[in-house]
């Protein structure tokens, strides 16, 4: 929230945003949801063998 306040009080900030946030965002991994999607399954198989590890050692 303080983040939010402080950038609407700063018109020079707001105004860069607004000429360059469509760029940034096309130029973020979020937009690339074939890389996202693969990073999030190989995040779900990492925790799925630590689990199965950790049950193991039970």
């Amino acid at each position: 929230m303080d983040i939010a306040v402080k950038i609407a009080g700063d018109s020079e900030l707001l105004s860069l945003l607004r000429a360059n946030l469509r760029r940034m965002m096309q130029a973020s991994p979020l937009m690339d949801g074939d890389a996202y999607m693969r990073e999030m399954e190989d995040l779900y198989q990492q925790a799925l063998e630590d689990d199965k590890k950790s049950l193991a050692e039970e």
